[in-house]
């Protein structure tokens, strides 16, 4: 059985857009959900000041990861003019060691 694939994005929210942000990453989360069953989790966390958007994706395989970035793609890109991406750290099992993009 393959090990889980943790994904973790972290973005700058525009200034002003927090609002736009909350209501595109519900949809998206919702939308993830009706079309990812095989996910483990899906979940999105504002920090306190309410500037930094955290994205935690929990994929079975990498079957599912792939799935994932082909699915949502094209809502992912929509958040693109609210954010701007940080980091994107993915942790294997398999392969200990994080990796960064």
């Amino acid at each position: 059985m393959a090990e889980p694939i943790f994904y973790v994005d972290r973005s700058d929210i525009q200034e002003g857009k927090l609002a736009e942000v909350r209501e595109l990453m519900r949809e998206l989360a919702s939308f993830v959900e009706d079309r990812e069953p095989q996910l483990i989790a899906y979940r999105f966390y504002i920090d306190e000041s309410e500037s930094v958007m955290t994205v935690v994706a929990i994929h079975p395989d990498s079957a599912s990861m792939e799935l994932h970035m082909e699915v949502g793609g094209p809502r992912f890109r929509a958040l693109g003019e609210f954010i701007r991406l940080r980091s994107i750290d993915v942790y294997e099992h398999d392969n200990a060691e994080k990796r960064s993009a």
